[in-house]
């Protein structure tokens, strides 16, 4: 057996660093892993609170197997659905503009496909994380935990819900969302007025 020569040992550590530094570039509760262990959660409370919280808007009604489409100032949103009920969001957002400032009793699965965004997250105690994503990203942000996505490029991610179950149950949740006030007020109305 031969021993590689020193430059494919500079090379194995590189790629080794660059891996190790790839898979941490998010916060270490919302990464989603290939075994996707236990996350902590928000507070389930959080509903309850009228200072903190209000009911969402509901996704546009749709007939079973269809999706919907929509377009504002942000860029456009589209619900693609699929046999058997399962669905999947495709989501372009341009830079400088921003989502969500919503809660799921669900966890919400992102994947970023090209582009660059700041996620911001409310932990319990009331303070906020900031992660970092960029194409290749994907992110697990648990049930009850405020988020906000303000877009530094122009972006293209997933979207969807899932309940929490081990991976032999684990199923997607409809849509639900709450929105959280503090978050909410930092996206301008104005872009998210409809097109049509």
């Amino acid at each position: 057996m031969s021993v590689p020569e020193p430059r494919a040992w500079v090379v194995l550590v590189v790629g080794i660093f660059l891996g190790r530094l790839s898979v941490s570039v998010t916060h270490p509760t919302t990464c989603l892993s290939p075994s996707w262990s236990p996350i902590a959660v928000g507070d389930a409370r959080i509903y309850y609170k009228p200072n903190e919280s209000m009911p969402g808007l509901p996704q546009p009604p749709t007939k079973p197997g269809e999706g919907f489409k929509f377009e504002d100032a942000r860029g456009s949103y589209e619900r693609l659905e699929y046999p058997g009920g399962e669905y999947v969001n495709l989501v372009y957002t341009r830079a400088g503009h921003k989502r969500s400032g919503d809660i799921h009793k669900c966890a919400q699965v992102n994947t970023v496909v090209v582009g660059e965004a700041l996620l911001t997250q409310v932990m319990k105690d009331g303070g906020e994380t900031q992660t970092k994503l960029r194409g290749g990203d994907h992110v697990v942000i648990p049930p009850h935990v405020p988020h906000l996505y303000e877009f530094t490029k122009d972006t293209l991610m997933t979207e969807s819900w899932t309940h929490r179950e081990p991976d032999a149950d684990r199923a997607q949740c409809e849509y639900e969302a709450w929105f959280h006030k503090k978050l909410r007020a930092r996206i301008d109305a104005r872009s998210t007025v409809r097109d049509g």
